[in-house]
């Protein structure tokens, strides 16, 4: 009950709302409880890389690949959403959430460096990474 709490205070502070049903088994929980458990699954590629066949043998790449094609269309989702909700509002909302400060800096355009969608997926991926690894005790 902790966790699918704290997943959705991270969830609404970052993203913006909760992407998540109240059983807990929706698209966010369910993505980031597998991405956690694919993450801390030890993989005989790491540790020999001449062995790496045996991780797509068994089926671990596979999977890794299918989670985080996920992951990614999950992300472009909420990016879209954000945008057409962005579109959609008149006035300034005085409530945002992370992704629309990403998206206010990417459309400022005040840096030397290009704020990329990818770049905005990137970084929610690591948001939910420390989340996820490195909970606040």
């Amino acid at each position: 009950m902790l966790i699918v709490a704290s997943n959705n205070i991270v969830s609404r502070c970052v993203l913006g709302q909760k992407y998540d049903t109240p059983d807990g088994s929706g698209s966010f929980g369910e993505l980031g409880r597998k991405m956690m458990k694919q993450l801390a699954a030890i993989s005989v590629g790491d540790f020999f890389p001449s062995l790496g066949w045996i991780d797509i043998l068994t089926g671990q790449i596979p999977e890794f690949k299918a989670t985080f094609c996920a992951l990614d269309s999950f992300f472009d989702q909420v990016i879209a959403d954000h945008k057409r909700m962005k579109k959609s509002e008149d006035g300034q909302s005085d409530k945002k959430d992370f992704v629309e400060i990403l998206l206010q800096v990417q459309d400022g355009a005040k840096y030397d460096f290009p704020l990329t969608n990818d770049n905005i997926k990137a970084i929610l991926m690591v948001c939910f990474f420390l989340f996820y690894f490195f909970p606040m005790s």
